[in-house]
């Protein structure tokens, strides 16, 4: 073809391959091209109008330079300009200081959430010992008096011999004898045992008193469970450092909860906190004089086989720790008279019946409360008293029909028949309504 015509003297014996014509030029066999087609125009001018006309439209193919084989290819990188750079500075510290807020803020509602449920950490420590030292100190000055307390004779003794033993340790210690750091109250519950914790508590002047729920420092995480038990047995330890001349009592509710064996799905949960609550009770408690652990369960428990109603098992080793053990059980008669008394006398709409402790028709409506099967405790006491204040009538007064009333309500919880209930309300003169 023509354009081959006119392009092989360009080409030939080189070994550039088709170039661009600009490029051609400096290549060693160049031929002029203007000066090839002056000197053939005249032999050629037909063709030639073909060439010029082919070179019109002709567009140079872009072909690939190949270099020559003694050298190496050199790789040529455009560098970027400074206000590149700056821009893609900018933007990696834009994203830099992003990625750490979201890590900063993601943090912070993590441990919102935990100090939440009380579970694993406040989200100061400052402000988790101050939630904690509200849910474990108690206010001393609201405490019930001990000569308050419906107590029989045989548990008065005790508690005057538990005062000696806290107040003077060092003296029953010279005697031979021992203080006193530890004590279980156990038996039904509603019986009194975190009312007669605090009145011990109230016999010193100037005592502190903590309450530890273990259940509401507990977590479905154990290691949190710990932690929480060891923040608030730490807490108090250092109280009772700092004042050493204070009585300190520590009222542990629901202690069977952490002394239970359990050998069932959960039993090395269990264990591993009945193992963190005795090393707080021996090692942490037990070694501040002024401290006194008081614990309570509701349990029946058999002190000599360590075992509850039920066939639940204690740990033996714990529950050997506690160098006083006190069965808190039903009141009899004389306690719930007490009680009534105690709790009426400074009401004005209460007949005086109810505030004289020989009055023939109190003691026939106490004995009757006191009937075992009955199973009449202090929390139903303070149940019956407040539904016999519940009726119309500004001026009325409180009177045995109110009582009366107040049973017949709870006839089943008290296991009372209907004949017993009429029985006792024709004994005290009253008519049922």
């Amino acid at each position: 073809m023509i354009i081959q015509k006119v392009l092989s003297p360009i080409t030939k014996n080189t070994n550039l391959g088709v170039l661009p014509f600009r490029a051609a030029k400096q290549a060693d066999n160049y031929v002029d091209y203007d000066a090839f087609i002056k000197s053939n125009a005249q032999a050629q001018s037909q063709e030639g109008e073909q060439i010029q006309q082919a070179q019109a439209h002709y567009i140079p193919p872009q072909a690939p330079v190949i270099e020559p084989q003694e050298m190496q290819p050199v790789e040529i990188q455009t560098a970027p300009s400074r206000g590149s750079n700056l821009l893609s500075g900018a933007w990696s510290l834009i994203k830099s200081i992003g990625l750490s807020i979201l890590v900063v803020l993601c943090a912070s509602k993590i441990m919102t959430a935990f100090g939440r449920k009380g579970g694993g950490f406040a989200p100061s420590a400052t402000a988790g010992a101050k939630e904690l030292g509200n849910k474990i100190w108690e206010d001393t000055s609201k405490f019930p008096k001990v000569e308050d307390l419906a107590l029989p004779e045989g548990l008065k003794k005790l508690l005057d011999k538990v005062k000696r033993a806290v107040e003077k340790p060092d003296i029953v210690q010279q005697r031979g004898g021992k203080s006193l750091n530890s004590i279980l109250l156990y038996g039904p519950p509603g019986t009194g045992k975190t009312t007669f914790a605090k009145a011990l508590a109230n016999m010193f002047p100037d005592s502190k008193f903590a309450s530890l729920d273990v259940t509401s420092l507990g977590s479905e995480y154990r290691s949190v469970t710990e932690r929480n038990l060891n923040n608030a047995v730490d807490m108090i330890c250092a109280e009772a450092e700092k004042f050493p001349d204070k009585k300190f009592f520590v009222f542990v509710d629901e202690i069977d909860s952490v002394m239970m064996v359990d050998k069932g799905n959960g039993a090395k949960t269990s264990n591993d906190i009945l193992n963190e609550f005795k090393k707080c009770f021996t090692e942490k408690l037990g070694k501040h004089k002024n401290i006194v652990t008081i614990g309570a369960t509701n349990l029946d428990i058999d002190i000599d086989k360590a075992t509850a109603i039920g066939g639940k098992m204690l740990d033996k080793p714990m529950l050997d720790r506690f160098e006083q053990k006190i069965y808190v059980g039903l009141p009899n008669a004389s306690q719930i008279k007490q009680k009534i008394i105690s709790h009426y006398k400074n009401c004005s709409l209460v007949e005086d019946a109810l505030k004289k402790s020989d009055d023939k028709k109190l003691q026939i409506l106490v004995d009757t409360l006191a009937d075992e099967k009955h199973n009449v405790s202090f929390r139903t006491l303070d149940s019956l008293i407040a539904s016999a204040a519940d009726f119309d009538g500004d001026t009325t007064k409180v009177d045995f029909k109110h009582f009366v009333d107040a049973i017949k309500l709870k006839k089943v919880e008290l296991n009372f028949t209907d004949a017993e209930i009429a029985k006792l309300a024709s004994d005290l003169g009253v008519k049922i309504s």
